[in-house]
């Protein structure tokens, strides 16, 4: 029992380390998937509507890293 206790802050911060580390994938992943979205997107709009809709993926880009 002593030596669970003893061990218990080590698995804490393994624990800790693994759900930043977790965290950090999932920014990534989020913002190559907002790269290539916004890429797809800009393609597709005409120059004049360029700007509002890259202001609307990055609000919607935030919220969803909020979201995490």
């Amino acid at each position: 029992h002593a030596l669970q206790l003893k061990q218990q802050p080590k698995s804490l911060k393994q624990k800790e380390m693994q759900i930043r580390k977790q965290f950090r994938e999932t920014c990534k992943i989020q913002t190559r998937q907002y790269k290539a979205l916004k890429a797809q997107i800009l393609q597709m709009t005409p120059k004049e509507q360029q700007k509002e809709v890259i202001k609307s993926l990055k609000d919607e880009k935030r919220r969803k890293l909020v979201l995490l």
